[in-house]
């Protein structure tokens, strides 16, 4: 997409979160994209703990439950959950809550979008995003590229553009 379609593409994608049932976390998050950047704590090593994409799902669709409440750290399960903001949620913990709390879907009924990586023994999560619909055509996701980066809204076939060619995409509603 070309910097004039971007511009065209851009007021779109923000109706789609105004319009989202997300909008209230979501929106938020547009407003201030630094905070993701910023630290959350510390490990007991003094390493910084900083929010991840999963973190950032998780915090934007309301399900902070799925790894507990509050403000913890839970050492075996990997994650770290800050209230008020999105926290780091590791892989494998967040394909546990696609593969129990969420089914597949086609994209027209999808909240959610993984990107996994199917050219291995073992397919694993690598990115989640929230997908809040189309825009011009293009799907829009609005997420954290990595841990520790901006939170931002994407045109979904520039994102899967940027992904290796390894990467397939699954779409997923939470389950009634």
């Amino acid at each position: 997409m070309d910097d004039k379609d971007f511009v065209k593409w851009v007021p779109e994608a923000l109706a789609l979160v105004r319009s989202s049932p997300y909008a209230g976390r979501i929106w938020p998050l547009c407003a201030n994209p630094n905070l993701g950047e910023e630290e959350i704590d510390k490990l007991p090593n003094s390493e910084p703990i900083k929010s991840n994409c999963h973190g950032t799902v998780l915090f934007c669709i309301g399900r902070e439950d799925f790894v507990m409440g509050g403000l913890q750290y839970n050492k075996d399960l990997h994650y770290f959950i800050s209230a008020g903001r999105p926290g780091f949620v590791k892989f494998s913990l967040m394909e546990k809550f696609l593969e129990g709390v969420c089914e597949e879907v086609e994209e027209e009924k999808a909240v959610l979008a993984g990107f996994w990586d199917d050219k291995i023994a073992s397919p694993s999560l690598s990115h989640t995003a929230v997908y809040l619909g189309k825009a011009r055509g293009m799907g829009v996701l609005f997420h954290q590229p990595d841990k520790g980066r901006k939170f931002c809204l994407t045109p979904f076939d520039e994102y899967w553009m940027a992904a290796t060619n390894q990467r397939s995409t699954r779409f997923y509603a939470l389950k009634k």
